[in-house]
């Protein structure tokens, strides 16, 4: 058995600023590893200061072996930790095995403060509070995202650094697709100025039946997807926004569902809730985007007359070569279409799958027209003649567009409504988790 010292770890963990708050900043020291004939490597560190994520990279020669090469893990590695001593095991015959570990080989450790985390989060749905972290998506393990576990079984959040960033919100009307109905929607998508108080995770797919049913018990006896397993990966279709953060989910075909106002925003999820429950079960406060945060992720950082790869938006109906990349949306009007499952299109430019098309997205914003006031903030004022009708009570905002909706329906600024107490084939749902400053 080989017993080296490890010669470099990286204490990289800035302190938050946000707000004028400041962290302590963890540090990791006493970094050694051994080695058994099995190639099975055992690391030991220390971690001082503040609790923090760790993370492991593998360098030799001074150049990474690559994220890929490093994902059989076991122990205290890619998860919160508390100051004190810790190990982990590497088990490196099977991510390289091609390789023998030469005597120089470089272990890097790197400590995370809590409010700077690493780029991607995955919960896992089966197993209780355990909730791992990824500096790149070639990190996730088993295979990474061609495992269908990460589409029923985990749910992956990529983190979005928006906290204090000024951004346009809206369309400007130039933009095509702009221009249909532009007598409506001059309000809607009214260009203005917006600026997010939090970084926060979001679902990298859209909420599947598959991972609605691992917590809530159960997955909607209607779906617009084939029967059996491959239905799992499917959007979650037929919940309300109510089930979703005010009242235990029931599989049903009744609409309305009942609502609890005492679990409006800002109060969190009732407890019985799919939020509430999925909260508890992984010990990490999910909820619904805003409509700011939701457009934020949706655009990747590209302004008005852009899809969120960064293409240009080309037609308004009909085929844009562009947006067939990425969405599955109606070459005619109320051509009702079909779903597809979540993630076989290509990601935006943050690598967010199904933004456009699809589903329509419910946030948590009681629906308004004109937003442009907020200034990216969740719109909580109820105002009678434009969120309520004699039946349906309460609308929520809808995002993305959605299969049956044609081109100029799914750009990054559109927006539209659904009661919070109906049940869709439309509607799903995108999950995220707000980074505390």
């Amino acid at each position: 058995m080989n017993s080296n010292t490890i010669v470099s770890a990286v204490f990289a963990a800035l302190a938050s600023v946000a707000f004028g708050a400041a962290t302590d900043v963890p540090t990791v020291s006493d970094v050694t590893y051994t080695q058994s004939g099995g190639r099975a490597v055992t690391v030991s560190y220390t971690l001082a200061d503040a609790p923090a994520i760790v993370t492991m990279d593998v360098l030799t020669n001074g150049v990474s072996i690559g994220a890929d090469k490093v994902t059989h893990l076991e122990g205290d590695i890619n998860k919160v930790v508390q100051i004190g001593p810790h190990q982990f095991k590497w088990f490196a015959r099977r991510d390289w095995p091609e390789q023998k570990i030469p005597s120089g080989v470089q272990i890097q450790l790197k400590a995370w403060a809590l409010t700077e985390p690493p780029l991607y989060m995955v919960a896992d749905l089966e197993t209780k509070s355990n909730v791992t972290y990824y500096v790149s998506v070639d990190a996730l393990p088993d295979g990474g995202l061609s495992n269908r576990l990460y589409k029923t079984s985990r749910l992956v959040m990529r983190r979005i650094n928006a906290a204090g960033v000024r951004w346009n919100m809206g369309a400007h009307f130039s933009e095509i697709g702009y221009q249909n109905n532009q007598s409506l929607y001059v309000t809607r998508e009214k260009i203005h100025p917006a600026q997010l108080t939090n970084d926060y995770y979001i679902g990298i797919y859209p909420l599947t039946r598959g991972q609605f049913k691992r917590i809530a018990g159960f997955a909607p006896s209607r779906s617009d997807g084939p029967s059996g397993i491959t239905n799992e990966i499917y959007s979650v279709q037929w919940v309300s926004y109510s089930e979703m953060r005010q009242v235990e989910p029931t599989d049903s075909t009744a609409t309305p569902t009942a609502s609890n106002h005492d679990y409006d925003w800002p109060a969190a999820p009732a407890p019985d809730s799919y939020l509430g429950k999925i909260s508890s079960f992984t010990g990490v406060a999910f909820d619904l985007p805003g409509e700011g945060e939701w457009e934020y992720a949706c655009r990747a950082g590209n302004y008005s007359g852009y899809w969120g790869d960064g293409s240009l938006i080309l037609q308004s109906t009909g085929q844009d070569v562009n947006l067939s990349r990425l969405a599955n949306y109606a070459l005619e009007n109320n051509n009702q279409g079909t779903c597809q499952p979540v993630g076989i299109y290509e990601p935006n430019a943050w690598g967010l799958y199904d933004m456009h098309g699809n589903l329509w997205e419910m946030c948590l914003d009681i629906y308004v027209d004109d937003i442009s006031e907020l200034n990216g903030a969740i719109n909580t004022t109820q105002i009678a003649s434009q969120s309520l009708d004699g039946t349906s009570g309460i609308r929520h905002s809808d995002r993305g567009g959605a299969r049956h909706k044609q081109a100029w329906s799914c750009r990054s600024s559109f927006r539209d409504r659904d009661p919070e107490a109906g049940r869709s084939g439309g509607v799903g749902f995108r999950l995220i988790s707000r980074i505390a400053q």
